[in-house]
């Protein structure tokens, strides 16, 4: 039994890997199932000693409707790419909008989308954007001026229409490099990682797992399949959503580092087309999703029968904890520090903190449902008498422990 475990283990290593085949490096495996099954209340006062609450000014020209957020000593940066694909600059101190350092337009010198991860690179305090024609990743600085342009490499491949494909951007691995995910949309691509420069392909990491029919057809159909790309202690790190290993990317090398055990419950690389299907085959599976690491710990949602499940995972005591639903409050980690709204992990910082945000809606659901806890914490947070429908988010800061 102990040979047959060794022996599955080195094969798992061997297939999911690119080409870097020998490894003399621990891979610590983080115990989805037994943690599943333990599940309970996780408190606030686990994980973090302090918590911060910054209330983003509402005005006329910083309205925000699907935002996304970057955090430095100074400054909240937010992308929002329903009202016109703009990123806008708010006080780190105080929640004060700012200014709008970006909008996407069509005319001239004007740029399109911003990408939805790895948007602010914190090393050079840039922004990137795509050009209009999406052969460019452009570089912005905080005036909203063209500090560089990046052209995307291309390369032959007969199962894309017209034969050639772009490169994408998945994040900045050091200054001039970058990498993306080659998605496995037809089941039988051979690459999965690239890393490249201006124009220039550096080196492609192959891809040794299908799915589906494994007989050569290359079908168009786009599905879900997601790659979660991460830093941490200045590494890049990234999880394929039907893949159970997170991968540290190197200019290289790629090699695993963490496996989610998930037992019965890990979902098969090769029925990931069956996610398209009615039947939701997914729902009988563990599907981790919005990894997020800082010093001690590793943060991460657990989607499980239609279910949200906030987990952490203690690199220190190695302990992984799984957040239950209790009532209607969701799995989150229960605000023991203030008495405020349940927390849920969305990303870290560089300093340690763990970010997070509430909403408006939610937060007056909660003053409704909770008026004596409400009334008390009015008087400690004065931005809370402020709050109505139409207020951005609040930015939600975590010291942790």
């Amino acid at each position: 039994m102990i040979k047959r475990i060794i022996i599955s283990c080195i094969l798992v290593i061997i297939c999911c890997c690119a080409d870097n085949r020998n490894y003399t490096s621990f891979i610590e495996s983080i115990d989805i199932v037994s943690a599943f099954n333990s599940r309970g209340t996780i408190l606030l006062s686990e994980i973090a000693e302090d918590i911060e609450y910054i209330p983003l000014e509402t005005t006329h020209n910083s309205i925000l409707a699907s935002p996304n957020f970057e955090i430095t000593d100074e400054n909240i940066i937010v992308r929002d790419i329903k009202i016109g694909n703009q990123i806008l600059l708010f006080s780190r101190q105080d929640g004060k909008f700012i200014k709008e350092i970006y909008r996407s337009g069509r005319g001239p010198d004007e740029y399109g989308l911003v990408p939805l991860q790895h948007f602010f690179n914190y090393k050079d305090g840039t922004f990137y954007v795509y050009s209009l024609d999406t052969k460019y990743l452009c570089a912005l600085d905080i005036n909203g001026e063209t500090v560089r342009k990046i052209k995307f490499p291309e390369w032959e491949d007969p199962a894309y229409v017209g034969g050639m494909v772009r490169a994408d951007y998945g994040t900045n691995l050091e200054e001039g490099i970058y990498l993306c995910k080659i998605p496995n949309y037809s089941g039988v691509e051979t690459k999965k990682v690239m890393i490249y420069a201006n124009d220039t392909i550096l080196k492609i990491f192959p891809n040794y797992l299908q799915w589906g029919r494994n007989n050569g057809t290359i079908t168009r159909t786009k599905s879900i399949f997601s790659t979660n790309f991460f830093k941490w202690n200045d590494q890049v790190f990234f999880k394929e959503l039907f893949n159970d290993t997170i991968f540290r990317v190197t200019k290289d090398t790629i090699l695993p580092r963490i496996l989610f055990y998930c037992g019965k419950f890990s979902f098969p690389y090769d029925l990931q087309g069956e996610i398209l299907r009615p039947n939701n085959v997914e729902h009988n599976y563990f599907l981790i999703l919005d990894i997020a690491e800082n010093q001690r710990y590793i943060f991460f949602q657990l989607l499980f029968r239609k279910q949200v499940y906030t987990c952490f995972y203690d690199k220190i005591r190695k302990i992984t904890r799984v957040g239950e639903h209790t009532g209607t409050i969701p799995s989150a980690f229960i605000d023991d520090i203030t008495g405020f709204l349940p927390f849920t992990p969305e990303k870290t910082t560089l300093n340690n903190e763990i970010i997070g945000t509430h909403n408006a809606s939610e937060i007056m659901r909660w003053i409704d449902n909770n008026p004596k806890e409400a009334y008390k914490l009015k008087h400690r947070f004065n931005w809370l008498n402020d709050i109505n429908e139409f207020s951005n988010p609040v930015i939600v800061i975590a010291k942790s422990k």
